[in-house]
């Protein structure tokens, strides 16, 4: 198509902007670009009591500037620039951010790109602009901008502004348009056979029908009420964002060359990427998918499928993923093995007992708390900088990296554990151990638990805070301790809580992790803690076999003990044996028989140990030797 213009006048452009963003006054320099004909001069009078310059144009665009003394924000300048001759032309035109309050460009035949985006332009007449290719008015208070004469537009951005209907009829050259941030709530495209990118993000759409718009390489249409959106003819679509709608199916079949699909926050409960074999990221997060399956997907390198219903999750074809986020389903398994170029694993809020890392050397950011883990080996993962491991049930935890971020709390951990993962960070680093509750454990009178290598960290000494029922334990009745072995001398429900001065909490002033989880920062100065709780009973209850009418023996044993029940006077057996349990001197069970329902049984004890026992018989205890 061949444009022509018939010049009658010197061209010239009058807008009007403020002095500066200041109330007070203050010496402002403000500036422009502008492109005008090569040799050709114009001049330009900015507004004040300054003399008018003369410029020489150059063929390209030129950076003009002048400088308002004692100006504030409610100082209006009316500039003007105008041509010397008639064949001085101003094609491109860049007033951005630039606090302009009006524009005039009814004698500006000739421009072909205006960029005045960022401004308080409250109208934009472009109808004398016929040769305009390329617009930018975006975030600007515009309620209405009529295109009709506008039909060599190809580029079109009017986004943030408060346009609530948008004509493009006229528009057939049009191949890019972002129409965002606005208050449309149709979007007629059938005239725009040329359109490569449509942005229309943010606006109250309820429909869009795309099925004119077959070059569509880029769709963003997310944040609408778009109930459906059909992509068939779109073949060459290689990027769709449409997540935050009202969609409940989504048909891809077409859109083979697909590169980046974001379809997260609709009512999904089906996707059917089998394909889309080029696909490279995938968000799907906040739906309602039970299945997922991206076995075709080989060159996916990013995954955001959290806040589903997934129950198991196959990433064994997906070689290249570097980012995965799963939190919020109801995985009880994820393998990793074949994922080794990950970095990104965020998967907390499942239903994981065990989790292997050792072939994702590559792994920089891991978040899996709100699981049920009871170790987590980490040893191979010495690119970690920040691990989220809080709210589990682990025991062990093993790392090799100076980790810049580190959550323990509600876990089973030791402080060894914690004090050997925090000892290679540095002084910045984010660090929340927390309180740590061991498993409770059942301890007989007069036996120790040894907890002498917790006794001591960095030169810091642990205290030992001893409580029973709730209340201070008294020293030598109730319980010793030395060297970090504590000894049990009476009954009750006793409680060991393990602080160390040298696990202090550390919290960065600005910290991402703990913002984005909404979590709350660890008290300062207040060392990570260890409870321990014990059920002390005594074993004293059973001295002989008469005491009950049961009888053990042989005692003392080589290995083989047998429980009898006995007879009555008429030769039939009494009641059943029911719960048998055998426990070391330190309290700890190491055999356990639920309910036997004989009344004679023989176990061995072979196995363990020689020393002193306690076989606890229905709730009743005796003291049984091993040689």
């Amino acid at each position: 198509m061949t444009y022509s213009i018939s010049i009658i006048a010197n061209e010239s452009i009058k807008f009007t902007w403020k002095g500066s963003t200041s109330s007070t006054s203050v010496t402002n320099n403000k500036s422009f670009d502008i492109t005008a004909t090569n040799g050709k001069q114009f001049t330009i009078d900015w507004g004040d009591d300054s003399d008018i310059e003369t410029i020489t144009g150059t063929g390209n665009e030129q950076n003009l500037n002048h400088t308002y003394v004692n100006t504030n924000n409610s100082t209006i300048y009316a500039v003007k620039i105008t041509g010397v001759t008639a064949d001085c032309l101003f094609t491109d035109l860049n007033l951005y951010s630039k606090l302009l309050t009006t524009l005039d460009l009814s004698t500006n035949t000739a421009l072909r790109t205006l960029v005045c985006n960022n401004n308080s332009i409250t109208t934009l007449d472009l109808s004398a602009n016929i040769l305009l290719q390329s617009l930018n008015c975006s975030s600007n208070p515009l309620r209405d901008l009529d295109l009709n004469a506008n039909t060599a537009l190809q580029s079109l951005n009017c986004s943030g502004n408060s346009l609530t209907t948008l004509n493009l009829s006229t528009n057939t050259l049009l191949q890019s348009l972002n129409c965002s941030i606005n208050s449309l709530t149709n979007l007629d495209l059938n005239a725009n056979t040329a359109l490569q990118t449509l942005y229309c993000y943010y606006n109250q759409l309820t429909t869009l029908d795309l099925n004119a718009n077959k070059l569509l390489r880029t769709l963003n249409c997310y944040n609408n009420s778009l109930t459906t959106l059909t992509l068939s003819a779109n073949t060459l679509l290689q990027s769709l964002n449409c997540y935050s709608n009202l969609l409940t199916a989504l048909d891809l079949k077409a859109n083979t060359l697909l590169q980046d699909l974001s379809c997260s926050s609709n009512s999904l409960t089906t996707l059917d990427l089998s394909g889309n074999t080029l696909l490279q990221e995938v968000v799907c997060s906040n739906n309602s998918l039970t299945v997922l399956d991206i076995n075709t997907n080989t060159v996916l390198q990013t995954l955001y499928c959290n806040n589903n219903l997934l129950t198991a999750l196959a990433l064994k074809a997906n070689t290249a993923l570097e980012t995965l986020y799963c939190q919020n389903n109801q995985l009880t398994t994820l393998e990793l093995r074949a994922n080794t170029k990950l970095k990104t694993l965020n998967c907390p809020d499942n239903q994981l007992t065990a989790l292997d890392l050792c072939t994702n050397t590559r792994l920089q950011n891991l978040m899996c708390y709100n699981n049920s883990l009871n170790t987590l080996d980490l040893s191979a993962n010495t690119l970690l900088q920040s691990l989220g491991c809080d709210n589990n049930q682990l025991t062990a935890l093993y790392t090799n990296s100076q980790l810049n971020s580190l959550y323990t709390t509600n876990n089973r951990l030791l402080l060894s554990d914690l004090y050997n993962t925090t000892k290679m960070m540095s002084g910045t680093a984010i660090i929340n151990l927390g309180t740590q509750i061991l498993v409770p454990q059942e301890a007989i009178v007069g036996s120790s638990v040894d907890y002498s290598a917790q006794k001591e960290f960095g030169g810091k000494t642990t205290v030992f805070t001893v409580k029973k029922s709730g209340l201070p334990a008294l020293l030598s009745s109730d319980y010793t301790i030395d060297d970090g072995i504590i000894t049990f001398n009476n009954t009750g429900n006793y409680t060991v809580t393990m602080t160390n001065s040298a696990l202090l909490p550390v919290k960065s002033s600005s910290s991402a992790v703990e913002t984005t989880r909404k979590i709350m920062p660890p008290p300062p100065n207040v060392p990570a803690q260890v409870i321990a709780e014990f059920n002390v009973i005594d074993y004293v209850g059973i001295t002989n076999a008469q005491a009950t009418g049961i009888a053990i023996y042989p005692n003392p044993t080589k290995g083989q003990l047998t429980i009898d029940n006995g007879q009555t006077a008429f030769g039939l057996s009494q009641l059943t044996i029911g719960d048998i349990a055998l426990f070391d001197i330190m309290g700890k069970k190491q055999l356990s028989i639920i309910n036997c329902q004989l009344s004679i049984h023989q176990i061995d004890i072979s196995h363990l140990p020689a020393g002193i026992y306690y076989l606890q018989i229905a709730g009743k205890t005796t003291k049984v030797v091993k040689n």
